[in-house]
């Protein structure tokens, strides 16, 4: 399992206190719930944090309080703020606090952890005594003070002005001096605080008085009452029930009740102490049966003392886990704000700038724990399964990511769990939408039919979630000068999902490219994705880069190089990948480059980056080692990554202060270092597509096998300088393209016999190749003439630019029958459809040539 002892060594997190992504919504009430004060419903997921004064570690520490403050230890706050935020923590409530210390770091760690904080305003010798109560001037002073000292931070909720005094039927009368403290704190709160803060009162589960109790800290003048209650209960022992346990009874009193309530303290321990606790009652308390009335709960406790109700490793996840089951069924207080992008920034909806701090996440299949799984596919998708994600994401989460990249995705698969999971933890996605076997190839590019269906079909299973940012079209497609004119081929691909986006989902998703860093053309490429029409050009830049290892400095690493040029670049631009391992692997890592990633000598240009790659493999650059399905280990570099980036406070700009300047780039010269005209390959159509073929009169045989299209191909494409396949030539340089060369390998094939066909004057023995071809009743629908002649005009253009003529005239030795021998080139068909174009290349340069048999 992972280990809190890891989580805690691995992760720093910073001290500014600066605007970041977990910047807090202050919290109020209505009625009985919490909310946002943006309206999203909160629910309580707590952890008291207090530690006592016995301890060994308390022992160490010169105070001559009676009490020890947990809210002004930076260094504790350092250790322990992860490790609750990975168990999906959202409150503390601590006790006691010293009124006179210093809170800003630990209050700023919690705060960027997301977490809020209720706390006790009273201290063990200074409280109303329920024995002998009072309500005087030094207690007055002293929750005064706690109030003075806490009430400045967003992400303090509340206070308790009392804890269990009333405690039973024979001192019912402290609870008249509680709540004149009550009483007194709420006015002092109203005249000196600009927003709200509730004081409530804890109270213990004695059914003798629990009603009366409650009663009466909710009656009268609403000046004079509690804003919430909370509820001290230890019923839900081990294995129980809604019904068994009491809480049904809880729900029942408590659903007349007109505040907040929840457990201010809950998790017993009667069955094999701490260790025993498996939180059955944490997946209860989010369930529909409960949340219309009680606000969640705050566990009991953090710290292993004496009475045992420490969160162990074991409980702690099994904490973790509940409740994240259990958010899957309410609105949770992690529900993220869509990011969107302006000019060169991205930025949460509600106008809050977003940094990318991210991890790439994505096991090879070559692993250990992938060899035992049955699938079909040649990859693994991380994102469906709910295990890996339930094991995984609090680790990523306590290193302060906050978006993942995937590398590919199976679209058919469930992705609710992971995504909720993700989502919960304030995390991001970024996927790719290829994958090994089905993405644009740079050795022969295309963009057809297949490919548009799987990237469409990614978009479909993944933006429906609020938490995907959006997708490369993309990555390293064009790595070095020799494939340029793959890049047409992607940036069809980026219009063509921008367009299906816009037209499928009602906010801004974004497509983009993610390129390698080659000196001899990453200019051009970047240049040439943003440049033209916008509706074509990419959304963001991601930037794979591995330039910055061990010790290096802003000029020496190059990274100065880059934000000089892209400081004119009119989108985001942001790591796709980093992490150099060339400094001793992966342990070596020091991530001295992601500190220098979110200073301000970059944010202006660099909106932050993805470090390559969460698991170890065989390349060498995993933070963790994957040990079973529940347990990872972290690595070395995990501990260099986590401080680096909890420690990241860029500056942050207001999106409505904000006026891009920045125009997009001229389009890239066309040259020896530049083979990508501005010209894009069509977008797939398949009614288009199928029009064409169904108003052939000469197509293929059924079940022909590869060597069979590649000779059919080879032969009728060298003929009349190649003009009998300029329907579906693809030449990025010249930026001309057939019309049908997005279609199937089956309908260019019939669009070729066809072009044969009819320069024979449709001879009877023109449409056989020795059965390869065979004729069929021509049929054009009246909906597909309009698309025929479109794609006819197209196919003209394409075919003067080949140089071809438009004559029939064919060489003697082009009778069906010479096909009787296959041709040598059998052997480039090797990857199915994605030769095709690779053979029409070679026929057309060779020309008559290819006839010879």
């Amino acid at each position: 399992m992972y280990s809190a002892k890891q989580l805690a060594v691995a992760a720093v997190v910073a001290s500014a206190a600066t605007v970041s992504a977990a910047t807090v919504e202050p919290v109020i009430m209505k009625g009985q719930h919490f909310f946002y004060k943006n309206g999203t419903q909160f629910y309580i997921k707590g952890i008291a944090y207090q530690q006592d004064t016995g301890s060994s570690e308390a022992a160490k520490r010169s105070t001559d309080l009676d009490y020890i403050d947990p809210l002004s230890d930076e260094a504790l706050c350092k250790r322990d703020v992860p490790i609750m935020a990975a168990a999906g923590t959202n409150v503390i409530r601590t006790y006691a606090i010293d009124p006179t210390a210093d809170h800003d770091a630990c209050m700023t760690l919690l705060q960027d952890a997301g977490i809020y904080v209720i706390s006790d305003l009273s201290s063990p010798d200074e409280a109303i005594d329920r024995s002998d109560p009072e309500w005087n001037l030094d207690l007055y002073s002293r929750y005064t003070s706690v109030v003075d000292a806490l009430a400045k931070y967003d992400n303090v909720i509340g206070f308790f002005a009392g804890n269990e005094v009333t405690n039973n039927a024979s001192n019912t009368d402290a609870s008249a001096f509680v709540k004149a403290a009550v009483r007194d704190m709420k006015a002092y709160i109203n005249s000196t605080q600009d927003r709200w803060i509730g004081v409530g009162y804890a109270a213990n589960d004695d059914s003798t008085i629990r009603n009366n109790m409650a009663e009466y800290f909710n009656c009268g003048d609403q000046e004079n009452a509690i804003d919430f209650w909370g509820y001290n209960i230890y019923e839900w022992c081990g294995q129980s029930t809604f019904e068994k346990s009491g809480y049904s009874s809880v729900v029942d009193f408590f659903s007349n009740y007109s505040i907040p309530v929840f457990f201010a303290e809950y998790g017993c321990n009667t069955v094999d102490g701490a260790a025993g606790r498996i939180f059955q009652e944490t997946t209860e308390l989010y369930t529909a049966e409960m949340t219309e009335v009680i606000a969640g709960g705050i566990v009991y406790m953090y710290f292993q003392e004496a009475n045992d109700y420490v969160i162990t490793m074991y409980s702690a996840k099994q904490l973790a886990v509940a409740a994240v089951v259990a958010s899957a069924a309410t609105v949770s207080a992690a529900t993220v704000e869509p990011v969107i992008m302006k000019g060169q920034h991205f930025f949460y909806k509600n106008g809050t700038q977003f940094y990318i701090k991210g991890i790439a996440y994505q096991q090879d299949t070559g692993s250990s724990e992938a060899a035992k799984r049955s699938t079909d596919l040649d990859y693994i998708d991380p994102l469906s399964d709910e295990a890996l994600c339930k094991r995984d994401v609090p680790i990523m989460a306590a290193a302060g990511t906050n978006v993942i990249r995937t590398y590919a995705i199976d679209p058919t698969a469930d992705h609710d769990a992971c995504m909720t999971l993700l989502q919960d933890a304030g995390i991001y996605v970024i996927s790719d939408l290829s994958s090994p076997d089905e993405a644009i190839d740079r050795s022969d590019p295309e963009w057809n039919l297949d490919l548009y269906s799987r990237y469409t079909s990614v978009v479909d299973a993944l933006a429906k979630y609020d938490n995907v940012i959006g997708f490369f079209a993309g990555n390293e497609v064009t790595n070095n000068a020799s494939n340029t004119d793959a890049s047409a081929f992607v940036k069809a691909a980026v219009r063509d999902m921008k367009a299906y986006i816009n037209s499928t989902q009602d906010r801004w998703i974004g497509v983009g490219y993610a390129a390698n860093d080659d000196s001899t053309i990453r200019n051009n490429m970047a240049e040439y994705f943003n440049c033209g029409d916008q509706e074509n050009a990419i959304d963001f830049w991601g930037y794979n880069i591995y330039e910055w290892c061990g010790q290096s400095t802003f000029e020496k690493s190059g990274y100065s190089s880059v934000v000089d040029f892209f400081s004119n670049y009119s989108i985001p631009v942001f790591f796709a990948e980093y992490g150099c391992n060339t400094v001793d692997g992966a342990a070596g890592r020091i991530f001295q480059e992601t500190t220098e990633l979110y200073t301000a000598e970059m944010t202006e240009v660099i909106a932050g980056g993805i470090v390559y790659m969460y698991f170890q493999e065989a390349n060498d650059y995993g933070l963790v080692s994957a040990i079973n399905s529940e347990s990872v280990s972290t690595l070395k570099d995990y501990t260099s990554l986590s401080s680096r980036v909890n420690a990241a406070s860029p500056t942050s700009t207001d999106m409505a202060a904000y006026t891009p300047s920045n125009s997009p780039a001229a389009c890239p010269a066309v040259g020896a270092s530049w083979q990508a005209a501005p010209n894009l390959p069509p977008t797939p159509d398949s009614d288009l597509c199928e029009c064409m073929y169904n108003s052939l009169s000469c197509v293929s045989s059924n079940n022909l096998n590869d060597t069979a299209y590649g000779d059919i191909f080879g032969y009728v494409c060298g003929l009349e300088n190649g003009s009998l396949c300029a329907g579906i030539e693809t030449n990025a340089t010249s930026g001309v393209y057939g019309a049908y060369s997005m279609c199937s390998s089956k309908q260019m094939l019939g669009y070729v016999l066809d072009q044969y066909y009819k320069s024979q004057d449709s001879a009877s023995d023109s449409c056989d190749f020795d059965g390869s071809a065979t004729t069929q009743k021509a049929n054009t629908d009246s909906s597909c003439k309009a698309k025929l002649a479109s794609a006819s005009s197209a196919n003209a253009v394409a075919a003067t630019a080949t140089g071809g003529s438009s004559s029939s005239s064919s060489t003697s030795s082009a009778s069906s029958s010479s096909l009787a021998t296959p041709m040598s080139m059998k052997s480039v068909f090797s990857i199915g459809d994605l030769a095709i174009g690779l053979y029409v290349v070679m026929a057309m340069a060779a020309g008559g040539a290819m006839v010879a048999l």
